[in-house]
């Protein structure tokens, strides 16, 4: 019997937790996102500036947390700019478009670099081992690129349904600081 390398696992991994997230009902999407809103409110008080994320797909839908951020906080969101991804502060949601890829994103000048990086990083994703601080992404590596390059604490955020009881690690894989399932 030969060993399952953790490359062939994460791809079987990431289809069947795509799956079921697409599989979550609207009800328990709109549950899980009130009481995200409610816990990341408290989570984030002692922190300035926030980096979240605008949610793609069946993602946890963090869009009421968010403006929140906007009136209270400084908000960073990830944009994907020449297949790597980077924070920007974000004042309004005017300053958003839709990357080719069909997510949305803050508008980024081809020459401004974020000059510093947020006190906090809330990251999502397909799965999440909440005994390792495992996440596991979309297979790109774009969040465990930038996060190596962070000393920001990092929250893996998303849906009950979508914690794994051991993902496969490896070597570049960033784990996690804490992980919150709603």
């Amino acid at each position: 019997m030969t060993k399952e390398s953790p490359y062939l696992s994460k791809m079987f991994l990431r289809k069947t937790l795509k799956q079921k997230r697409a599989a979550i009902c609207s009800t328990r999407h709109l549950q899980a996102s009130c009481a995200a809103y409610k816990k990341l409110v408290l989570l984030c008080e002692k922190f300035s500036s926030i980096a979240s994320y605008i949610s793609f797909g069946s993602e946890l839908n963090l869009e009421e947390f968010n403006q929140w951020l906007l009136h209270n906080k400084t908000l960073f969101l990830p944009a994907l700019v020449n297949n790597e991804i980077n924070f920007y502060p974000v004042k309004s949601e005017k300053e958003l478009i839709q990357h080719p890829l069909g997510f949305w994103q803050p508008i980024v000048q081809e020459a401004f670099a974020p000059t510093y990086l947020p006190d906090l990083i809330l990251v999502p994703g397909l799965g999440f081992d909440s005994q390792t601080g495992g996440r596991l992404g979309y297979g790109k590596g774009h969040y465990d690129r930038l996060l190596e390059k962070t000393g920001s604490p990092r929250y893996g955020v998303g849906f009950l349904e979508q914690e794994v009881k051991q993902l496969p690690q490896e070597p570049h894989d960033i784990a996690m600081d804490e992980i919150y399932l709603f």
